[in-house]
């Protein structure tokens, strides 16, 4: 009985799991992933003042894994409208995002 308790648990959590992936939006122009060595560490040089959002998404990082720049700007009724920044990518879905710019 514990044994089927379990495996009803662990298949609501993975359930859970992959609901919340968030897919990579279809307005989002990917470009070549880069190594996280290629990102700035000085905020300012990326026109983000967050310094914690860069360390954080370097942290988020697993080993060998590429960060890959995006723009996601549309057009809506002739008013832009986006972001573009920098994201983690990981089996389609979107692990973690570095807004440089919104508009």
């Amino acid at each position: 009985m514990r044994l089927v308790i379990a495996g009803l648990v662990l298949m609501i959590f993975g359930a859970q799991a992959r609901a919340a992936c968030d897919p990579v939006p279809s307005t989002w122009h990917l470009g070549q992933p880069k190594d996280a060595s290629e990102l700035p560490d000085s905020p300012a040089s990326i026109h983000n003042p967050d310094a914690d959002g860069v360390r954080a998404l370097k942290a988020a990082l697993q080993p060998g894994e590429k960060i890959f720049p995006y723009r996601g700007f549309t057009s809506y009724n002739g008013q832009a409208g986006g972001t573009s920044g920098y994201a983690i990518i990981r089996n389609g879905c979107v692990v973690k995002t570095l807004i440089i710019e919104a508009i």
